[in-house]
């Protein structure tokens, strides 16, 4: 089954091929996330001849509210636009790309995303490794002061037991001393 535009960048990459560069996996990423569109999902008329399978360029274009040529150029980027993350989140709903998808859009469309999200997931994982630490010390805190208090608990019911008997001993002394008298 197919899962989505990410699975054409995978399999060049698992055949050695690399996309040369941040364009050209762009344009590969949004070409495989056309093809598996057909215009009778998005809500356009089907028409009889279509040389390639799913949406076509201008198809796209109209759902997301802009012009043929200016989506090209979004596609295969080659113009000096600037397109914002709001046009680029409008094409993310118009192919229906899942979360992983649309992230990889995003990176792929708008490089100073990607730096800030590199930068963003670095400081992420530092955080996360911090909460990992407190986690484990917090536990280890927890685990000596449990610990602590069991040992507590059965030095005062080995005294309490001690003090049982002693109790118990002077009683029966006192009973055999009463019956000798």
């Amino acid at each position: 089954m197919y899962n989505g535009p990410a699975l054409v960048s995978q399999l060049l990459c698992t055949l050695g091929v690399a996309p040369l560069d941040r364009q050209s996996e762009l344009r590969a990423f949004l070409t495989a996330a056309r093809a598996r569109l057909r215009p009778e999902h998005v809500g356009l008329p089907l028409t009889t001849h279509r040389r390639v399978p799913g949406l076509r360029r201008e198809e796209v274009a109209e759902l997301v509210g802009v012009s043929p040529n200016w989506y090209a150029a979004f596609e295969t980027g080659n113009s000096d636009r600037n397109f914002s993350p709001a046009f680029v989140q409008h094409v993310a709903e118009a192919l229906r790309l899942d979360q992983a998808d649309r992230v990889r859009l995003f990176r792929l469309a708008l490089p100073e995303v990607a730096a800030v999200a590199e930068h963003f997931e670095a400081i992420l994982a530092s955080a996360e490794e911090l909460v990992r630490d407190a986690r484990a010390s917090a536990g280890r805190a927890l685990a000596g002061i449990i610990s602590q208090r069991l040992m507590t608990e059965e030095s005062l019911r080995e005294v309490r037991a001690a003090g049982g008997r002693a109790l118990a001993s002077a009683i029966c002394r006192e009973i055999a001393a009463r019956d000798l008298s």
